[in-house]
């Protein structure tokens, strides 16, 4: 059965939207394409299904307020829309439609507000190939970095083709894991050929690390910061080519570009203390829920648990590595409206300053990184973290 937007809206029915993040978010699928979602559309990607159990999939149902008689309008590329209503009538939802009228009015849809940020698989592959009508695509030169810690290894094996390796070891270091001093920044630039009109495509094999360099490099001055959505493995997922190897090096810069890192990003300890108590200023805790109540430090190497007074809990993960709060089931980025409404509960908005943080800056990266693609403008990092706070103060939340 078909039906009209006005009449998902007048029947208080949903919307699912099941193509990728990246065309929900605001790519077009085709040069002069419409660009993003239907207002109030979720996001479940035909793909995720694979992934997904029904109990996972009946779960996420509830928690869309999907009831057996709930109407669901279903938009989308067909194929894809026969999946998921496959996948809903298994789980009980018999009330589906298929939008009529998708994507048709440009002027009613909404998008990620910085939605060029988070690149996609295929766009890669384009502008790899130098495509004449690629869109979003960068305005001087570009180079594309897989990021990690002590991941060369596996970089060799197989990487996206043309990537260079970039070990996160050169943009932070001990004892604090901090990023290291804008010297050592902009000579790292130099070295990989980066100025500041440079655009940089980070993609990485964990959830944060091409997020964590992502964020140095806009603090040291880079202008035009990507990430691949998902990573390494939406490129595996997509099946694309692979190269193996160490890789090319990049061609240094015989001059040292002039750089002027955004001082504002990154805040230090003594802000942080005069910001607690202040109102106009929310101080983000981006860790597991056990790191926040004090039950664990979430790090071998850091004996105090607790957590900074004052601050909110941002969620993120069940471990120090992941942001599995913030991700779809592919590893792409949540919808906007979805990561927003889980801050809001805990009392974080962009109407205020918002300083994130993590134990040593990795997981609060990925935030950062996400609420600016989601056009959240007041926001920093503190970089020290809980690592830095425990060392002075043993005090918890």
């Amino acid at each position: 059965m078909y039906c009209p937007f006005t009449s998902v809206s007048a029947h208080s029915g949903v919307m699912i939207d099941t193509r990728q993040s990246a065309f929900y978010n605001g790519w077009p699928q085709e040069a002069g394409g419409t660009q993003g979602h239907e207002p109030g559309a979720v996001n479940l990607n035909a793909s995720w299904l694979a992934v997904m159990g029904n109990n996972q999939l009946c779960y996420w149902l509830g928690s869309q307020n999907i009831r057996p008689d709930t109407p669901v309008a279903l938009c989308g590329i067909q194929p894809g829309n026969e999946q998921v209503a496959l996948r809903l009538k298994q789980c009980g939802i018999n009330n589906l439609y298929y939008l009529n009228d998708a994507f048709k009015v440009p002027e009613r849809l909404h998008t990620l507000a910085k939605f060029p940020s988070l690149v996609y698989p295929h766009w890669l592959v384009a502008l790899q190939h130098g495509s004449p009508e690629l869109f979003a695509a960068p305005q001087a030169n570009w180079v594309l970095l897989e990021a990690g810690f002590d991941t060369a290894s596996e970089y060799a094996k197989g990487h996206i083709p043309g990537a260079s390796f970039l070990d996160t070891r050169e943009v932070e270091g001990g004892p604090l894991w901090n990023k290291l001093p804008d010297a050592q920044l902009m000579e790292m630039l130099r070295q990989q050929g980066i100025e500041p009109d440079t655009t940089v495509i980070l993609y990485s094999r964990s959830d944060c690390a091409a997020a964590r360099v992502a964020v140095i490099l806009l603090y040291a001055g880079v202008k035009d910061v990507r990430l691949l959505d998902g990573g390494w493995h939406s490129w595996q997922q997509a099946g694309l080519p692979v190269e193996t190897g160490t890789g090319n090096k990049p061609a240094p810069l015989q001059t040292m570009p002039a750089f002027t890192p955004d001082t504002a990003l990154f805040v230090d300890q003594s802000q942080v203390s005069a910001w607690r108590s202040q109102s106009a200023v929310t101080l983000v805790s981006v860790r597991s829920l056990a790191e926040h109540r004090g039950k664990t430090s979430g790090y071998t190497y850091i004996e105090a648990a607790g957590d900074i007074p004052g601050a909110h809990w941002g969620h993120a993960g069940e471990h120090n590595g992941s942001v599995q709060d913030f991700l779809n089931p592919d590893g792409t980025m949540i919808r906007a409206d979805a990561l927003a409404a889980l801050w809001a509960g805990e009392g974080i908005f962009p109407r205020q300053k918002v300083v994130f943080y993590c134990g040593t800056g990795w997981r609060a990266s990925a935030a950062l990184f996400y609420a600016r693609a989601m056009g959240w403008q007041d926001i920093a990092l503190y970089d020290g973290g809980w690592y830095e706070w425990s060392r002075q103060t043993t005090h918890s939340i």
